[in-house]
């Protein structure tokens, strides 16, 4: 796969990120909180890095008692060789994602048997084709090195647009829209609708603001969207990405499932 890869249910919060190459506004991105390297394309003989796992839930974003568990992966990597592999345990068994091209493209081993491999590694989307619901397909995870964007920081976002996916629309090769707009407005191609400023700011700020449930959106994308963005900087440029946390597609079974797309700035 190519590299270039909220409190109740009346709640929605998503997110787009965008992207700087302002060197006032650059930040370089450096490994974090239980990661050893920056990225899974730093040489070392072995490292680290903490991934937050998003994964089906019943909780919304915006809940106080929404929580991500985490995980620990090893990562190697080689330039000579061109050679690297993030491995990491998951539910059923232990996933590889390795590279023979510098992760150009990237293969998928073990209970994920496909994905999407960005940011040098610091997201992840793992795809189980052997989940029990659709919900439970796709699987986003996101380093410990990603800074989160969050109040005020909103504002850099605007005049950004970002493909959105999961493992449906992986698979066929599709992306989806988030583009928010020089005046802070959100356009979102899943719905169909466009946001005005102050709700877009809500969905970015799910642990603080409520969010909005998209409704009769000409019959596309209507549900409840929860959002936490992260901004990412190497060799002197900004990007960002969100990670979406859904309800369309859900059974409408209690307990209720929601489901999550990734947002990659394009």
């Amino acid at each position: 796969m190519k590299k270039n890869v909220c409190a109740s249910l009346m709640l929605l919060a998503l997110a787009a990120c965008g992207g700087s190459s302002d060197p006032g506004a650059y930040k370089a991105t450096t490994a974090g909180p239980g990661s050893s390297v920056a990225s899974a394309e730093t040489a070392a003989a072995q490292g680290t890095i903490r991934y937050a796992q998003y994964q089906a839930t019943n909780t919304v974003m915006s809940d106080k008692g929404y929580a991500v568990p985490s995980l620990s992966a090893a990562v190697n990597f080689d330039p000579a060789s061109k050679k690297g592999s993030i491995q990491f345990p998951v539910a059923a068994g232990t996933e590889l994602v390795s590279t023979s091209d510098a992760y150009a493209t990237v293969s998928w081993a073990g209970p994920l048997s496909s994905g999407a491999y960005r940011f040098n590694g610091n997201l992840l989307m793992g795809c189980n084709a052997s989940a029990s619901t659709t919900n439970e397909v796709t699987q986003v995870f996101a380093s410990s090195s990603l800074e989160r964007v969050q109040n005020g920081s909103v504002d850099d976002l605007s005049g950004t647009t970002f493909d959105v996916f999961d493992c449906a629309l992986l698979a066929q090769s599709k992306v989806e829209t988030l583009k928010i707009n020089t005046d802070g407005t959100l356009y979102m191609s899943i719905t169909n609708s466009t946001l005005p400023k102050n709700q877009a700011f809500d969905l970015l700020n799910p642990e603080r603001y409520p969010g909005i449930l998209i409704a009769n959106a000409n019959g596309r994308g209507s549900g409840a969207y929860s959002g936490q963005a992260f901004r990412y900087g190497v060799n002197g440029v900004t990007r960002y990405a969100i990670v979406l946390q859904s309800s369309v597609g859900s059974d409408g079974i209690a307990p209720y499932r929601f489901h999550y797309f990734l947002a990659v700035q394009r």
